[in-house]
């Protein structure tokens, strides 16, 4: 199947994902293109338990795999980092 994605959606996913074509492989694709990928963030899964500082870092920020990233509802997202952040501060 061909897709048409906006040039700026594609500048995007270049940034995060290794190979643009893999791009509907990244789970959540289907709804986030459907809703216009308004609302929607890419994430890193490892983002969940680590800061983007610690994915730089480590070289595992830029030009991942698809199976390295998610696509979450601007909510979903603010909240798991809200979440992360509470229990950095209780450990």
């Amino acid at each position: 199947m061909i897709i048409k994605l906006k040039q700026k959606h594609i500048s995007r996913f270049k940034t995060y994902l290794d190979d643009i074509a893999n791009v509907t492989k990244v789970e959540n694709f289907w709804k986030a293109f459907d809703d216009d990928f308004k609302g929607w963030h890419v994430h890193h899964r490892y983002g969940i338990e680590h800061s983007g500082e610690w994915l730089r870092r480590n070289d595992l920020y830029y030009h991942r795999p698809h199976f390295e990233l998610i696509f979450l509802t601007a909510s979903d997202h603010i909240r798991i980092h809200k979440n992360s952040r509470k229990n950095l501060k209780n450990a």
